[in-house]
């Protein structure tokens, strides 16, 4: 407990502008790279819709970036932070880029790197990366609360939809568009956009609601039962909103022939209860996703009281900032048939045509001359990389609202039209900057409303930062490892029974209903998901062997040691050690558990590691926190790093200290793996001073200390 106390004195988090305590290897070529980038004329591999941009550009923009933030500062009589040291930024990099720490062997690459635009080049490569992938989507999966189970149906298409498109880096407004404008069945291939509807499933004024929070920054809610009491909006504004996505329907007849007989014989006794839930199990999936175009008609709430309309009035649809009508309505006439029946049909107007309202609805929130869309997005992701929004909070901005840095934050908006809304280009001009790549500041040093970025703020990982981190000290090249098929409805793969069963006549479906269940799941079980069962079955009969031997050579252990036969107890844990070496690894595509956060379910299941450091519950808008709890360090202390990490001969941190020989180089290992930097002579005296162990039980005191110390948690 010494070393460790006196550790933790030397490790701890520092309350100034600045960085933790690290060797300051910083950084003439640091300072020689700003002044030399410039000249470069290289141009950037296009990474989507008219984002060729040439580095020279880039640059340019970065540079900008810069002066408006000096300027600021000039003003407000402030200097900016000293340069990070590249131990500081290779982290960081790593972190906010593709959200992990580097391994030792991309930490010393980038540290050994003599080139002065090392720090460019990373940036481009990690943008390039499948972690990326990863990482913005536990951003936009944080935003969208896009969850594994929707209703009963698999989240799995949405998910896969949602990380496509990060992938092959389609503009931000036309993957919005295609959120808000998606129609068919979710089952088919290529409709997973589908997901952004029907995770709001019977709530067509909630979905109004999110969308605008997530992509406008406004919060509308308040006014779907009153005027809003701090903003401008009334409660007819809420509804002529609404009235964009009117007429909609989210359950649909499933595709297949007959569908409806069926389901009326199933109702009427005619098919036995086995056969029923079979039958129940296949079409209620395929029987989800969006019909209709909209109607941009809606109805006032019975209760309505103000001025500006009555109880049960049909509204049009009227954007909420021009008050435009974008379409013309096709009313009803009133009969019978077309009132409304409050508890089935809400607020929608039976008999009402479709004019494509949700089209025109899509166009106009993702139009470039919408201001509000355009800088939400651009705040967002200076916030993502900086830390903290040029506006606070981020989604609560009203017309009183002003940037912590006007001119910059306009410069923003204006760019991020100029990039044809491609974020990954964004996010590398910002990246690119002096600003980005100076020392951090805790978030006391300013209020986040007048935050002045003489550097990115000083914040603690998020829970998937945190999972993945660990991960990456854990099992070899984690951002190409998959949680498998996360499509599947009851054992079945949605996307198979949709191909399957749209070609079957109703007496096929039938047929096949009666079959056993496991059957049936066999049939509708995709390439993907066969092989990750073959996979999981041969990985789960390695191990019990593996287990197996185990457990006898522990047995044989405690014999040992209640014979006090002290020579066959050394040969013993010998043999053991031996043995975990050769312990079984899931080491094709397919892998459950330790797997990246963007694999696990979403949100990972309660008590999940993740979870307990502040991950998500996908119930509200950006609902993830960091906020600190005992919880957290039983788990860090007790529970994950001692049964992964530290004790696994072959995990990548402890396969790394077995190849140093020296013990010197042993702790240089481990906190280049940890910490990602050497450590300072003094921290390397205090271990290398107690000589009582030998260096494998030293380095696994080393790590249990450096990943329970605040360095570790935090992005610096």
């Amino acid at each position: 407990m010494r070393r460790i106390g006196n550790f933790i004195v030397f490790g701890i988090l520092s309350f100034s502008c600045g960085s933790f305590l690290s060797p300051s290897s910083a950084n003439d070529e640091t300072v020689a790279t700003t002044k030399t980038i410039a000249v470069e004329t290289v141009k950037v591999k296009p990474t989507g819709r008219g984002s060729a941009m040439s580095v020279a550009k880039t640059l340019e923009i970065s540079k900008k970036i810069d002066s408006l933030v000096e300027k600021q500062l000039l003003e407000k009589e402030l200097s900016p932070n000293a340069p990070a040291s590249d131990e500081i930024f290779v982290r960081r990099i790593y972190l906010d880029v593709i959200g992990r720490i580097p391994t030792q062997k991309e930490t010393v690459e980038f540290l050994r790197d003599p080139s002065k635009k090392k720090r460019q080049h990373l940036i481009d490569k990690l943008l390039d990366s499948e972690g990326f992938v990863s990482h913005q989507f536990n951003f936009i999966a944080d935003l969208l609360r896009i969850k594994s189970r929707l209703r009963n149906i698999p989240g799995g298409p949405y998910v896969d939809f949602v990380k496509e498109s990060i992938r092959e880096n389609k503009p931000y407004d036309e993957f919005v568009r295609e959120l808000l404008s998606s129609e068919g069945y979710y089952a088919e291939r290529g409709n997973g956009a589908l997901g952004y509807y029907l995770r709001d499933y019977g709530m067509p004024e909630d979905n109004m609601s999110n969308t605008v929070r997530v992509f406008l920054g406004t919060r509308l809610e308040c006014a779907q039962c009153h005027d809003h009491p701090f903003d401008v909006w009334t409660q007819r504004d809420y509804f002529e909103m609404v009235a964009f996505t009117g007429g909609v329907l989210m359950r649909l007849t499933p595709p297949i022939e007959g569908a409806n007989d069926l389901r009326q014989m199933a109702r009427k006794g005619e098919i036995d209860e086995s056969t029923r839930r079979n039958l129940q199990n296949i079409l209620r999936p395929l029987g989800y996703g969006v019909q209709g175009t909209g109607t941009g008609v809606a109805r006032l709430p019975d209760d309505y009281q103000a001025d500006n309309g009555k109880p049960d009035e049909i509204v049009t649809a009227k954007t909420m900032f021009e008050k435009k009508g974008l379409v013309i309505p096709e009313l009803p006439k009133m009969n019978a048939k077309n009132k409304r029946r409050k508890k089935n049909n809400r607020g929608q107007v039976n008999g009402a045509k479709h004019v494509d309202s949700r089209l025109a609805y899509a166009e106009w929130m993702t139009a470039a001359d919408n201001p509000r869309f355009t800088t939400v997005i651009a705040n967002r992701m200076w916030k993502r990389a900086m830390g903290v929004g040029l506006i606070e909070p981020v989604d609560i901005i009203t017309e009183e609202t002003k940037a912590s840095n006007p001119e910059l934050m306009n410069f923003l908006s204006e760019q991020m039209v100029d990039m044809n809304f491609d974020l990954k280009q964004f996010l590398r001009t910002v990246y690119n900057s002096k600003t980005y790549q100076r020392e951090a500041c805790i978030s006391d040093a300013e209020e986040p409303t007048e935050y002045t970025f003489r550097g990115p703020l000083l914040r603690r990982m998020s829970g998937e930062q945190i999972w993945d981190s660990l991960m990456t000290m854990t099992v070899d090249n984690i951002d190409n490892r998959t949680g498998g098929d996360s499509n599947r409805a009851y054992g079945m793969d949605v996307h198979t029974m949709y191909d399957k069963t749209s070609k079957m006549s109703a007496d096929e479906i039938l047929d096949l209903a009666k079959l056993d269940r496991k059957e049936v799941a066999k049939m509708f079980r995709s390439t993907d998901a066969k092989e990750q069962l073959r996979q999981e079955t041969e990985f789960k009969r390695s191990y019990a062997k593996y287990t197996k031997k185990v457990n006898a050579l522990k047995a044989q252990q405690k014999k040992a040691q209640k014979q006090r036969n002290w020579d066959r107890l050394r040969e013993l844990r010998d043999e053991l050690q031996a043995l975990m070496k050769k312990r079984p690894r899931q080491n094709g595509k397919y892998s459950r558990g330790l797997v990246r956060a963007s694999e696990l379910p979403s949100p990972a299941p309660a008590g999940h590691l993740a979870r307990e450091f502040g991950q998500s519950d996908r119930e509200q808008i950006e609902n993830s926190n960091k906020e600190p709890a005992v919880t957290q360090v039983l788990n860090l202390m007790n529970g994950f790093v001692s049964k992964y990490v530290s004790t696994n001969p072959n995990s990548p941190l402890m396969a790394g200290i077995e190849r140093a020989k020296e013990t010197s180089d042993k702790v240089d290992s481990v906190f280049l793996t940890i910490l990602n930097r050497y450590p300072t002579e003094q921290e390397k005296s205090i271990w290398l001073n107690d000589t009582s162990s030998d260096g494998r039980i030293l380095a696994q005191d080393l790590i249990w200390t450096l990943v329970n110390n605040s360095e570790f948690l935090f992005v610096q």
